[in-house]
């Protein structure tokens, strides 16, 4: 897959394998949680186990913000590929 950071307020993104209901499926990456500066693009690949394949709807990225000091609210997004 490839992941491409348009936000400039974000540079960590994390991984997630995901059923069609939203269960989360167990996969290997070489990195879970990536850094990806803004404009920049990073290929990376997902492993499924054969036993998890027919369950698997979703990939995603989800956005990770560090909290400041002082700070309330956090904006997070999470983009999402449906495996055909």
């Amino acid at each position: 897959m490839l992941l491409w950071n348009r936000r400039n307020d974000t540079s960590y993104f994390e991984i997630g394998v995901f059923s069609g209901d939203w269960e989360k499926i167990p996969f290997a990456s070489t990195s879970k949680l990536i850094k990806v500066n803004h404009t920049k693009k990073y290929p990376f690949e997902v492993y499924i186990r054969n036993l998890d394949l027919e369950r698997v709807t979703y990939i995603c990225t989800s956005s990770k913000s560090f909290k400041a000091e002082g700070q309330r609210t956090i904006i997070t997004s999470r983009i999402c590929s449906k495996v055909k």
